[in-house]
């Protein structure tokens, strides 16, 4: 866990200051801020990264410069075939020297860089997590979404290791070969580089709006896909909800709504892309023919000689190619920077518990006595008071019981204790048995909108740019070369299967095990995603610094995994250089063969060299991308894997059954289950069971007897392994999924609120009501006078999954949703659980109102609330044990259910005493 874990006093804490996050939280960091994470042996990989990527940007312009070397004293030596010859070869071999240190720095700058990105970043994810777990309870109910944080731990994390990774060794390379490539030409003749320098103000003002522009779009962008990153996260985490309501489309159309933002601003980024790359090569272009007019000027006048001037020209060109070439990665880096701002404040931002958990007197032994004393409190989210001098007191030792009606404080006496307050569209087509499996929890797949989303993204968007661009270069290069110099063309042109091969045997390494890195980042996000959801309960348990632990080692595999990583797609990238500057070699071998042989003249060769080299430079440059592909082929796959996924229950077949009317009779025929996640634990073994239309039938059952399977079944949320649920005599799996769902009201053990207003939860049960029938739904419920109590009354946001509500407020509004859709069959799975006893009753009452005439299923353990069913099913082994009332059942000798009862009363006399 070392690679990742952070001591107290780590270089991130001290350099996450002021300096780098003093700003709003929506501005980038400094460049010299991405790099807060590193620690001595990061810098240490930084600065041979640099070097490396130094060296090698360096190594173009002394290319040219042997080359202008060899123009001039070849000039000297056109009447001599065979010297001229012997000069060039000699020249080919420094080619392949220079090769050799090209091999070895491209490797040290891509391998060093892309290790050093995944130690930071690997930091920067477990320190989030960290200062995230440290934040009291106020910030998750009014500040935090789960799925923000997701969003920032996966997309953003991964747009950071982007920009402080082998993004920031190719700036580094091309930002290099540019100076390295003035500073020759300066050396070299003066005058003409002097000259290029006119323009450089204009290509750094353009380049600097480009960048500010770009940054601008970035923040909101990433405010937009976080923002439909919410939607995911609650639709996924509440999918039964949504199924049971048929909200699919509404949901993937609000997803859709929210990237419809990041979609046009998207296209602004892509335009001022676009105009700034374009800008910078039409300067770079009016620079060139300036150049070129010139120099013909200096070498008329005799001020030079044509191989300086060649070393400058092509220098400068050259340099200009590189400044173009840097911009991709330089708006990488702009994208990390405000990502990791979004990082970089959570960290820096101070918890008033967060500074306290360690702070205090430690306390070795607890007597148990506790005294509220005059405590006044209000819910930050809410100005209505909670408790006004509150003051009571319980002895060590003693128990207290807390009662009182739904939303009166006695959840939140227990919060105050523990302190988690101060006193003051693909998807949603899955079947259910899908979202079981681990790898399709809500973590994962909101990770994998995110992270694989942003991933494909940057290889279609940055990436296949300057791959299609390079094609073109090619192109158009080959038909020109073989248009001068055929022969030379071919013997270069032979040479590319050794770089595509070189490029396609590294594509295969970073395959080979690509996967299960991908899904290591999976299991660490589903890990921080289920801390987040239960916060309450990891704070309560005091469980912060074991959370850290796990997600530090679910970390270290990727971790470990980033060194392979980086020395294969640096060595691999390496001997594409390799390849490239011995093709170079070959080529001027061959070119002195051309010449010797009288087969072609010293001007068409240069021209076809020239051509050639400028094509293996954009070959080079796009197999360089082959780490980018790989992961955005990965990730693409991953994500039209669910695309094209074809579901085993599909919700909308155009083959099913439509149903307009339903009477409500149910019946299970020889119905065996099992659940696909646990196939080794039988469920169900030939059940029957038959609920007549308009009766209530309560499905009772000791724990994992299948009594909430019955639901789900009914629900359609799984298909029987054998037998049959028919729903009026017609098998469900005939009949249209979603205009069956349209007819069932279900109620939840837990309610699943989203998070919007209380009006909008309750009209989710139909769509098209009217406020006065959500009204009237409400107070059915015993829910409207709660609501009208709010200071926004029925306008109140509730909070993510209901954070803002009590349990049984929440509940009542669940019911109310389930009454406003008037259902012919109505499911209950533990309806009334999280209800006071006043509540109950009255909610039982309104229950019992909408029960009248409809098929119901009530599922209960708390068996004083099924005595007044029609019928009631004990369920045992996979069969129904005994069906009967209740007066029947209780009057049956050696009745299952009896034993039940008395069982329940035993337990509840035992906690009474």
């Amino acid at each position: 866990m070392a690679e990742v874990e952070l001591a107290p006093d780590s270089l991130i804490e001290q350099n996450v200051t002021s300096k780098t996050v003093q700003q709003s939280k929506t501005d980038s960091v400094s460049f010299f801020g991405l790099f807060a994470a590193a620690d001595a042996t990061d810098c240490v990989l930084m600065f041979l990264g640099s070097v490396g990527s130094c060296v090698h940007g360096a190594a173009l312009p002394v290319f040219f410069i042997l080359f202008g070397r060899m123009i001039d004293s070849l000039g000297h030596l056109s009447n001599n075939p065979h010297k001229l010859s012997s000069r060039i070869s000699e020249h080919a071999l420094y080619l392949v020297y220079l090769g050799g240190v090209v091999l070895v720095s491209a490797w040290m700058g891509v391998a060093f860089w892309m290790q050093t990105g995944e130690r930071q970043t690997a930091r920067l994810r477990l320190k989030y997590l960290q200062a995230v777990l440290k934040k009291d309870i106020n910030f998750f109910d009014n500040e935090a979404r789960d799925a923000n944080i997701i969003f920032h731990i996966s997309s953003d994390a991964i747009l950071v290791q982007d920009a402080i990774g082998d993004k920031t060794g190719h700036a580094i390379r091309y930002l290099s070969q540019f100076i390295v490539g003035f500073a020759i030409g300066f050396t070299s003749v003066w005058q003409l580089t002097l000259l290029t320098l006119a323009v450089v103000p204009l290509i750094a003002v353009a380049g600097g709006a480009y960048t500010i522009i770009m940054s601008t779009l970035s923040e909101k962008g990433e405010a937009a896909y976080a923002e439909a990153g919410k939607v995911a996260e609650e639709v996924i985490s509440q999918v039964r909800t949504v199924y049971s309501f048929v909200g699919e489309e509404k949901a993937a159309g609000s997803y859709s709504k929210s990237l419809d933002n990041a979609l046009k601003l998207g296209k602004k980024g892509g335009f001022a892309k676009g105009v700034g790359v374009g800008f910078t090569y039409g300067l770079l272009f009016c620079a060139w023919a300036l150049l070129l007019w010139y120099a013909s000027i200096l070498v008329r006048h005799h001020k030079t000689n044509g191989g300086k001037a060649f070393t400058t020209i092509i220098n400068v060109i050259f340099s200009g190619f590189a400044l173009g070439q840097a911009a991709p990665n330089l708006g990488s880096i702009a994208k990390g920077r405000v990502a990791a701002a979004n990082i970089m404040n959570m960290i820096a931002s101070a918890s008033r518990n967060s500074k306290k958990l360690d702070d205090g007197n430690i306390v070795p032994q607890v007597a148990g006595e506790i005294e509220f004393c005059e405590v006044c409190f209000a819910y930050p989210s809410r100005s209505n008071m909670i408790f006004e001098k509150l003051s009571f007191s319980v002895s060590a030792g003693k128990t207290i019981a807390v009662v009182g009606p739904s939303g009166s404080g006695k959840s939140t006496i227990v919060s105050l204790i523990q302190r988690f307050y101060d006193p003051t569209s693909a998807i949603l087509n899955n079947e259910v048995a899908w979202f079981d499996m681990d790898e399709h929890n809500t973590g994962s797949l909101t990770a994998m909108l995110a992270a694989d989303a942003t991933l494909v993204r940057s290889a279609l968007a940055d990436r296949l740019s300057t791959i299609v661009q390079n094609v073109a270069l090619t192109v158009t290069a080959f038909v020109i070369g073989f248009t001068l110099s055929w022969k030379l063309t071919a013997v270069v042109v032979a040479c590319l299967p050794l770089l595509i091969g070189a490029s396609i045997t590294e594509q295969l390494f970073l395959k080979g095990f690509g996967g299960d890195y991908g899904h290591a980042y999976s299991r660490a996000t589903s890990l921080a995603r289920e801390a987040i959801a239960n916060i309450r309960t990891v704070a309560a348990f005091g469980a912060e610094d074991r959370i850290s632990i796990q997600f530090a080692s679910e970390l270290n595999k990727p971790n470990k995994q980033a060194l392979l990583r980086g020395h294969i797609s640096g060595f691999g990238y390496g001997i594409t250089q390799l390849l490239a500057f011995c093709s170079y070699a070959l080529g001027l071998w061959y070119a002195s063969v051309l010449i010797k042989k009288n087969e072609s003249n010293f001007g068409d060769i240069m021209k076809s060299f020239m051509v050639l080299i400028i094509t293996s430079l954009a070959i080079a440059e796009t197999l360089a991308l082959t780490p980018d592909i790989v992961k955005g082929s990965q990730a693409l796959g991953s994500v039209f894997g669910i695309i094209q996924r074809r579901t085993a229950i599909t919700p909308n077949d155009p083959n099913s059954k439509m149903i307009t009317d339903v009477k409500g009779e149910i019946e299970f025929r020889n119905v065996s289950f099992k659940y696909p996640m646990r196939p080794d634990i039988t469920i169900f073994q030939n059940l029957n069971l038959i609920v007549p239309a308009g009766k209530s039938l309560a499905v009772v059952g000791q724990s994992g007897s299948g009594k909430s399977t019955v639901i789900s079944l009914v629900m359609r949320f799984y298909d029987p392994d054998l037998g049959s649920v028919l729903i009026d005599e017609c098998d469900i799996k005939s009949l249209n999924l979603r205009s069956l769902r349209l007819r069932i009201g279900l109620v939840q053990q837990e309610p699943a609120l989203f998070s919007t207003t209380v009006y909008e939860n309750i009209k989710y049960g139909k769509e098209e009501a009217s406020e006065i029938e959500v009204m009237k739904a409400a107070k059915a419920a015993n829910a409207h006078e709660f609501i009208s109590r709010m200071p926004e009354g029925y306008k109140t946001e509730v909070g993510e999954r209901g954070a803002q509500l009590s349990g049984g407020q929440k509940q009542r509004v669940a019911i109310a949703r389930a009454i406003l859709k008037d259902p012919s069959i109505l499911l209950l799975d533990e309806a009334t659980s999280a209800l006071d006893t006043v509540s109950e009753r009255l909610v039982q009452e309104a229950l019992d109102k909408l029960m009248e005439g409809r098929t119901t299923i009530l599922v209960a353990h708390r068996l004083s609330t099924v005595r007044d069913a029609d019928s009631i099913a004990v369920l045992q082994n996979g069969r129904v044990a005994e069906m009967g009332s209740h007066e029947r059942l209780m009057a049956k000798p050696a009745s299952i259910y009896k034993q039940l009862v008395s069982l329940q009363h035993e337990t509840r006399d035992q906690q009474d005493h």
